[in-house]
């Protein structure tokens, strides 16, 4: 989880530095939250960590099904998104997996 969690940080980094858009994948160097995260990967292969992290978004953005990219794009391209409403999101959705990763399997500790 910590590998997908620095994924995602990473997709914020790159639109805080480079900027974000709406409406196309990437555009001057500019990125949309998906663009970034695919962008954020640092080797295409990691299929646990690279799935984790789109899952993670998914679930921030409130989209349990369809076609991951597809759907974070359109979260992305929703009027009146703006910049920090998406770096927030990734941070989140990274935070959440963070979490996630130090609690115990099964729950609270002895059950």
């Amino acid at each position: 989880m910590e590998r997908a969690a620095a994924i995602l940080n990473r997709a914020a980094e790159l639109i805080e530095k480079d900027g974000w858009i709406q409406g196309n994948w990437r555009e001057h160097g500019a990125r949309c939250a998906g663009q970034a995260i695919y962008d954020a990967l640092p080797y295409r292969m990691d299929f646990s960590a690279s799935d984790s992290a789109w899952v993670a978004m998914r679930r921030q953005i409130g989209k349990q099904r369809g076609d991951t990219m597809f759907e974070i794009a359109h979260w992305n391209d929703a009027p009146g998104r703006t910049k920090d409403e998406v770096i927030a999101t990734l941070k989140r959705a990274a935070s959440s997996l963070s979490k996630s990763s130090s609690q115990p399997v099964g729950g609270e500790e002895g059950e």
